[in-house]
């Protein structure tokens, strides 16, 4: 459905460069990266809001890179709404047809059809400074929606919702894309809400894309220890990797302990380890598979306890429950053994 290739854009010192990405028809892409990584950017620049752009950008097999805005069969939703105040919701959902010039009804959605799905036939009359952060949201959607977009952008849709309606308009956006199938992506920095809604994920760095591919994939195996660290990946050290005699497994050297871990690679690598694969045992005598160790830190953080251990002075961080802290608790200068299973470890080259 997209496609781009050498894409090169420039603004002052920020440059957006995308040497070659895609995204397939009907994918609810999820778009990660820190602010200013060129997240909104690469979005106004494939709906044609950017000039003096380099590369190509087609959308379903046509290139769309020198046509104008209108044309290229894009709605787009903004984290402000972009709702004009002097129309009412009806009109503001209609506007957005007489912009892209959609004028025979049965190639757009009708409007009472598009409210009661999304809930807001009751606020159609009304004008938008009368509405709620939700209910605007939902107009903005009901009037990207309403053009029967070849691609929907969603530029953190839920960026300033309040937690109840964060989870309330996720869900409708979920049930729209079931339904209607268009091509997505949407914007966030909210991990949870990235795994939640996308099939797919990519994020960018700097202004440039550090990793595409099925959401579980991008969040569990980060490419790169750039990446690994943005996904707030906390147990990373640096391994050797060498071969075993068994097949899909690997000996790896961690200070002066060697452990077996599943992974092909070799070499000098990065080990990264969830912190919630990382398990605690009391005990300070010999465990075979473990790293034995001393606790430096209990915090809590929300509904889970974060440790620090001390495993020959290389910090690792497990996350339990509350419930297993209380069950057998842990403190500070407690003797523990470091437990992971050898699926558990990711090693980046």
């Amino acid at each position: 459905m997209l496609r781009i290739e050498q894409l090169d854009w420039r603004a002052g010192r920020f440059r957006l460069k995308i040497d070659e990405w895609s995204v397939q028809k009907g994918q609810y892409l999820v778009l990660v990266g820190p602010s200013g990584a060129g997240k909104t950017v690469l979005l106004q620049t494939i709906a044609g809001l950017n000039r003096s752009v380099q590369g190509r950008i087609f959308i379903a097999g046509q290139e769309v890179t020198r046509q104008p805005p209108e044309r290229r069969g894009i709605g787009f939703v903004y984290q402000d709404y972009w709702l004009f105040p002097h129309l009412t919701v009806r009109d503001n959902i209609n506007f957005g047809r007489r912009y892209h010039r959609v004028k025979t009804p049965e190639h757009h959605l009708q409007t009472d059809v598009l409210a009661e799905m999304l809930n807001i036939s009751e606020l159609l009359e009304r004008r938008p400074t009368t509405l709620s952060g939700g209910e605007r949201q939902r107009v903005a959607l009901a009037r990207a929606l309403a053009i029967r977009p070849r691609l929907l952008f969603l530029d953190e849709p839920l960026g300033t919702l309040d937690p109840m309606t964060r989870e309330h308009v996720a869900a409708q956006l979920k049930t729209c894309h079931e339904r209607f199938g268009i091509t997505t992506i949407h914007v966030t920095h909210d991990h949870g809400e990235a795994r939640l809604l996308g099939d797919a994920a990519a994020v960018i760095l700097q202004g440039r894309l550090e990793q595409s591919g099925p959401t579980e994939e991008v969040f569990d195996r980060p490419r790169t220890v750039a990446l690994a660290h943005f996904l707030g990946y906390e147990n990373l050290h640096p391994v050797q990797a060498v071969a075993t005699a068994q097949a899909g497994s690997v000996s790896i050297k961690l200070g002066h302990r060697q452990l077996t871990v599943s992974s092909d690679r070799t070499g000098s690598l990065t080990a990264c380890v969830p912190s919630e694969m990382v398990r605690i045992a009391p005990g300070s005598g010999p465990l075979n598979g473990s790293l034995p160790g001393i606790i430096k830190e209990v915090s809590r953080r929300g509904p889970m306890i974060r440790l620090v251990v001390d495993v020959d002075q290389r910090n690792w961080v497990s996350l339990i429950s509350r419930s297993e802290q209380a069950e057998r608790p842990v403190n500070v200068d407690d003797h523990v053994h470091v437990r992971i299973q050898p699926q558990a470890w990711h090693l980046i080259p």
